[in-house]
């Protein structure tokens, strides 16, 4: 979690830094209790007006998650 909140902080303030590459996120909301997943899509959620921001799951409850303080998303299973 802090890796998360450290890693997302460094790309809103760092206006240059891989600006042409993709965040890619692989279930890295799996281990989080419920609060902090909320938080943690939200802030994602911010950081994908800025730049893209690809997440993967196989988590309904991350899929929930998402599709509720993220809806603006774009859903894709595969």
């Amino acid at each position: 979690q802090l890796y998360l909140a450290l890693r997302i902080a460094l790309l809103m303030t760092a206006d240059n830094v891989g600006r042409a590459v993709p965040i890619l996120a692989d279930d890295i909301l799996v281990n989080f209790d419920d609060n902090r997943r909320v938080g943690a899509v939200k802030a994602l959620a911010e950081l994908a007006r800025s730049r893209q921001v690809i997440l993967f799951t196989c988590h309904k409850e991350i899929l929930d998650a998402v599709k509720r303080y993220a809806a603006d998303c774009t859903v894709v299973a595969l």
